[in-house]
């Protein structure tokens, strides 16, 4: 399965379909505005915003993050048109190596959706790391924060380091123990 991942900005001519699946494939509540999308996008080197194209068509988006000891893998979708093709899995092995270590947020085991989306990451070599994590809010309304579990390509006893960085570079969020 050929796949490219390939860098966009918002005055991209991808840019609409990236946001069109973006706000199809994740509910308000687990994304950013898309004002502020753009405006991050041309602004931090840190987080990496993508289409995922096959034969120059687009069919998924990748928003990652890169730190200095992990990756962070932020939002992963592919058009419901192209789901169930190796799309996804292609995907993921273009993105991560055996050598770099990607997190990345999944909704907890409590539907058959969510249960695929887990075995999914399971058979890309992911596995849950944390499952008390919550997600916190993209708009600054603390009822919008979301119970999700961190998984991890690689094991990892403690990622509470990782989470802080999550939490203080991808959700603005400073930490309790920072503050102190």
């Amino acid at each position: 399965m050929q796949i490219t991942i390939k860098p966009i900005v918002p005055n991209d001519q991808l840019w609409q379909p990236f946001i069109g699946l973006y706000c199809s494939a994740f509910p308000e509540n687990e994304r950013r505005d898309i004002n502020r999308l753009a405006e991050m996008t041309n602004s931090t080197n840190l987080m990496h915003v993508n289409a995922i194209m096959q034969n120059q068509l687009f069919v998924g988006l990748l928003v990652y993050w890169t730190f200095d000891s992990f990756n962070y893998l932020e939002h992963f979708a592919i058009l419901p048109t192209h789901r169930g093709k190796g799309l996804g899995t292609a995907a993921i092995k273009e993105l991560t190596t055996e050598k770099q270590f990607w997190l990345l947020e999944v909704e907890p085991d409590e539907t058959e959706l969510t249960h695929r989306r887990i075995q999914f990451y399971n058979r890309n070599g992911f596995q849950v790391l944390d499952r008390t994590y919550i997600q916190p809010t993209y708009n600054g309304n603390p009822n919008n924060q979301v119970p999700l579990w961190i998984m991890g390509n690689k094991q990892a006893h403690d990622v509470s380091k990782e989470i802080e960085t999550i939490k203080s570079n991808v959700y603005g969020i400073q930490s309790a123990i920072a503050v102190l």
